[in-house]
């Protein structure tokens, strides 16, 4: 399937009332494409790809991608716009930072806050 690639104004004229994921790699970029989309009134997709076990009381924020088998632990909490890899683990009690990108197999471990 061909996805035409369109300019930030064309989004804005004609399709600014759909849903966006903002997947750019570098935090920095995403952040201010994040408030760029923002800014123009636009809405990001809910949590995208939770398929992994998440447990109890996890919180993901606006316009997060978390891949496929990825363990929450209880009661972490995940910041806005954060890109979590395949295979990572993220253990209870652990914050992430927004703009945040978890690479693929890390383990985060036990109350441990990435910014």
């Amino acid at each position: 399937m061909l996805v035409p690639i369109i300019s930030f104004e064309t989004w804005c004229g004609s399709l600014g009332n759909v849903p966006v994921l903002v997947t750019v790699g570098s935090p920095r970029a995403r952040g201010m494409l994040a408030e760029r989309v923002h800014a123009a009134g636009g809405r990001f997709a809910p949590p995208y790809g939770i398929t992994s076990p998440a447990a109890r009381n996890v919180i993901v924020g606006e316009g997060s991608a978390i891949m496929a088998y990825v363990p929450i632990g209880a009661s972490t909490v995940i910041g806005r716009h954060v890109q979590i890899m395949p295979l990572a683990s993220i253990d209870g009690e652990c914050a992430i930072g927004d703009f945040t990108t978890i690479c693929q197999s890390a383990t985060i471990y036990g109350r441990v806050v990435v910014e």
